[in-house]
């Protein structure tokens, strides 16, 4: 049988929940045959399956979750979008998707330091 290595990426929350759950069947199966019953300790015992996690949130999963070569976390800097009124307007492509202006941004970030 032919075994092909795997990269699993999960992005955001939702996408780490579903690679920690898979992660944990991986962990917990009862591998080999009948004659020969394995479980893993790790996933380094288990090479051909590895994981990548981007978020650009800091707190969306537990540090300990995956390994520090595993996490690519960077912060989304909205002032680089929203600094000026028309700053948005540099960034066509993003532009033309992104559902909030600035003022909500401004009145996001004012309800959020308020608690």
């Amino acid at each position: 049988m032919k075994i092909t290595p795997t990269l699993f990426i999960a992005l955001g929350g939702a996408g780490a929940e579903i690679a920690l759950r898979l992660r944990r069947r991986i962990l917990t199966h009862t591998w080999g045959n009948a004659d020969n019953r394995v479980t893993l300790d790790s996933l380094d015992q288990f090479p051909i399956a590895q994981f990548i996690y981007y978020d650009l949130d800091f707190g969306t999963v537990e540090p300990s979750s995956f390994s520090d070569n595993e996490k690519l976390i960077s912060n989304l800097d909205l002032n680089k979008y929203f600094q000026t009124d028309g700053e948005l307007h540099r960034y066509p492509i993003i532009d033309s998707w992104f559902p909030i202006t600035r003022k909500m941004v401004l009145e996001l970030v004012f309800n959020c330091i308020s608690y």
